[in-house]
């Protein structure tokens, strides 16, 4: 009696085993695709390069950089990429893009968007990409725009030093082709990480958001982002209204971290279209005034956190100093920017000023 009832519970057993394969074994299958993905993307190396990248840029750049209203589209467009073994021809799309940027009083040359088509990016160092932003020079007229530019490239790398929670860029020099008017501009610029490789090499998720209470965000994060953005004296971003910051977190944090980005209006690159500066507080030391857009800190956090920056300066100075495609008198600027910057980390009366009373 005994074994036959061992028999049966055996097969019952045996059955729901069987059962359990066909029901758990396609969710793994699912999960092990995702996480496969996820690795895919972490795994693209394209912004993990500090090799300045060429190439041509083929498309009827006067109808595209004169769609610039609010309707505007993508328009036709071939990268020609050129190395030492082999040439490779990627067909794809672009628009403009930007705000402020995008105005012709402000610039002749906007910012601009591309889409890559599925496959068309295989076996290149694009593949992988599926739409990507790139910043360049304001005006074609002016060698100086491209030193902006390069600064603020600069400033980005600086950001990836401070924090892993940052955009990664890659700097590149393009050969703009007009195929219509048959003429052409080479000038420097550089593309920007798309966010949701941001989150995903960070493990995380990301999120847009045009408000944002403070209570919900990262606080180490934020105090990180702050005065990083007082280094560079930039006050174009606000946390709490998402100005010129997207938001990431893991599913089991409840906390946002904040990650800034569009630094083209930091006194550090000091374009001529800077007009005014928003209200904000003011350090000064030297010949320099900063602003400061951000909140108060806890005494022990904010000191802290100085003291964490003041471990990667050296770093930072010398990824400006070794840095070989920024000319000697911006770079001068640059450096004694940021020292001044580490000045005022260094005077007491910067703490008390940050500090809650």
């Amino acid at each position: 009696m005994h074994t036959i009832i061992f028999y049966y519970y055996y097969r019952m057993l045996k059955w729901i085993f069987i059962i359990c394969l066909f029901v758990v074994l396609p969710y793994q299958k699912v999960n092990a695709k995702k996480i496969s993905s996820r690795d895919s993307v972490c795994n693209i190396n394209f912004f993990d390069s500090n090799k300045l990248l060429e190439f041509n840029c083929i498309s009827n750049y006067e109808l595209l950089l004169n769609d610039i209203s609010k309707d505007r589209k993508y328009h036709k467009c071939r990268f020609i990429l050129t190395d030492e073994s082999s040439s490779k021809k990627i067909d794809l799309q672009v628009k403009t893009r930007g705000n402020f940027r995008r105005q012709k009083k402000n610039c002749n040359f906007p910012p601009l968007k591309f889409k890559f088509k599925s496959d068309n990016a295989k076996n290149t160092i694009f593949e992988g990409q599926k739409k990507i932003k790139y910043v360049t020079h304001c005006m074609d007229n002016s060698r100086m725009y491209e030193q902006k530019i390069i600064q603020e490239y600069l400033i980005y790398k600086i950001y990836n030093i401070i924090s892993p929670y940052s955009f990664k860029v890659r700097l590149c020099k393009v050969n703009h082709i007009d195929y219509v008017k048959r003429d052409s501009i080479q000038k420097f610029g550089f593309f920007i990480e798309n966010k949701k490789f941001l989150a995903s090499r960070n493990g995380m998720l990301d999120f847009n958001s045009e408000d944002m209470l403070k209570d919900s965000l990262d606080r180490a994060s934020l105090l990180t982002t702050c005065l990083f953005q007082m280094m560079v004296g930039n006050s174009d971003w606000c946390p709490e209204r998402g100005h010129n910051v997207v938001f990431i977190k893991s599913e089991n944090n409840s906390k946002y971290i904040p990650v800034v980005y569009d630094y083209d209006w930091a006194e550090i690159v000091g374009n001529k279209y800077y007009v005014a500066r928003p209200s904000s507080q003011i350090f000064s030391k030297s010949h320099v005034d900063r602003p400061y857009i951000g909140f108060k800190w806890k005494k022990d956090e904010l000191i802290k956190e100085i003291e964490y920056f003041n471990q990667i300066k050296s770093e930072i100075i010398d990824l400006i100093i070794q840095f070989p495609y920024l000319k000697a008198s911006h770079k001068r600027k640059f450096v004694n920017y940021i020292l001044d910057f580490y000045e005022i980390l260094d005077d007491n009366s910067t703490v008390k000023t940050l500090v809650c009373n």
